[in-house]
């Protein structure tokens, strides 16, 4: 940005005073590409203001019909989740983030529920208290409404536009304490089918799995890789159909999830000539709450298990909504519209497809298939055939695809 050295040697100096090694390398070592927009900045890739962009990224609520969500045998009960002083402990020493609208940041709360002896463990007891509170039963909305808002920030993709909302300092200690408890439950339903519950070393198996099949399938013309991104994928996936999946698939966080999305939340954009704008939630989770990859992932278990019933020869990576389909190019076509006909119901909408080659002779069978149009109800972008990316050396053979940097 506009920081002369000094500054920026005082911004360094004072990350590594308070211990947030990370953070001032991350600082140091910045390209000055990206960062923050403000919302009278234009967006370069639509030509619109940031602040626009923002309520176009934030969708009305869309109400399913009853019959549309996911079937179960029965509905599992509560699980009662048991919050310690000694578990807020726990989280308060790995607290990280800036502050949110109440202008507390984890410094500053680590620092009072560590720090000040007698007076330190009260406050660890109440917060203890407050997140049993909000695990355990159905408190009224209007209780603790002012803790579910938070800060809107508009990150720049080059180009494009992420919207990450920074709740309250004191909000995302609650989630990181209620996920110490019960977020084991989380990633043994997600399991291998969702890989951003935090099942160990889940990434790496999937990297190196789909590169055992990349080698075995390497020589096949008619075979390939389709990587598949969702637009604007939080904000977009259905709430109810994941407070519903939530309720069948982590009884042990389901209460926590349902008093944290049960309303629209407000987010606060702010600018540096003091101009503020509030919008309002109203979809899927925010990105940056600590629930969100979690609450995100059990939210499209039901949509990913379908996909590997209906098509169990594509070989299907998932990492939240970053996904991967491995096999025939005839089975990768059908594999892709079906995902394009069940996936909005889930709030899934795929972008236009990525493809990864094995041989070069199927490049225009590629470019064919990313020149799909689909003209559904649900509002499928039209895709141009300009969109497929192929990985290929200028020689014209193919390169192996870098599976480690997206699934």
């Amino acid at each position: 940005g506009g920081l002369t050295p000094e500054q920026r040697a005082k911004i360094f100096h004072r990350k590594m005073l308070r211990g947030d090694v990370r953070g001032a390398v991350r600082y140091l070592t910045d390209r000055e590409k990206g960062g923050i927009l403000q919302p009278t900045d234009i967006d370069e890739k639509t030509g619109d203001s940031v602040e626009t962009v923002l309520r176009s990224k934030h969708p009305d609520a869309r109400i399913p019909k009853p019959e549309s969500l996911p079937q179960y045998d029965n509905t599992p009960d509560f699980v009662e989740v048991d919050i310690t002083e000694d578990t807020v402990a726990k989280v308060a020493r790995r607290l990280s983030g800036s502050a949110g609208l109440g202008g507390t940041d984890s410094h500053a709360l680590k620092h009072w529920l560590l720090r000040f002896g007698v007076a330190s463990t009260k406050l660890r007891v109440a917060l203890a208290e407050f997140t049993d509170w909000l695990s355990n039963g159905f408190p009224p909305w209007a209780g603790y409404r002012g803790l579910m808002s938070g800060r809107l920030c508009a990150l720049d993709k080059c180009p494009g536009v992420r919207p990450v909302g920074v709740g309250e300092t004191w909000r995302r200690a609650t989630a990181k304490i209620l996920l110490l408890v019960a977020g084991a439950e989380a990633k043994e339903a997600c399991g291998i089918d969702q890989l951003c519950a935090g099942l160990e070393a889940g990434i790496e198996g999937g990297i190196h799995a789909m590169q055992a099949l990349w080698d075995l399938h390497e020589a096949e013309e008619q075979w390939g890789f389709l990587l598949i991104d969702a637009s604007n994928a939080f904000n977009e996936q259905n709430r109810i159909e994941m407070l519903w999946t939530v309720r069948h698939e982590w009884p042990s966080g389901a209460r926590f999830v349902f008093n944290c999305y049960k309303h629209w939340t407000v987010l606060v954009l702010r600018g540096n000539d003091g101009h503020a704008a509030f919008i309002f939630s109203k979809e899927g989770v925010t990105q940056g709450d600590p629930l969100s990859m979690f609450a995100y992932g059990i939210g499209i278990l039901p949509l990913i298990r379908q996909l590997k019933a209906e098509f169990p020869t594509v070989e299907q990576p998932w990492y939240a909504d970053d996904a991967g389909a491995g096999a025939r190019f005839d089975e990768i076509e059908r594999f892709f519209h079906r995902l394009c006909e069940v996936g909005p119901k889930f709030g899934y909408f795929p972008s236009p497809p990525r493809a990864s080659s094995s041989c070069e002779s199927t490049i225009l069978r590629l470019l064919d298939f990313a020149s799909l149009t689909s003209r559904s109800e649900q509002g499928i972008d039209t895709w141009e055939a300009s969109s497929a990316r192929m990985r290929l050396s200028t020689s014209g053979s193919p390169k192996r695809p870098s599976f480690g940097r997206k699934l």
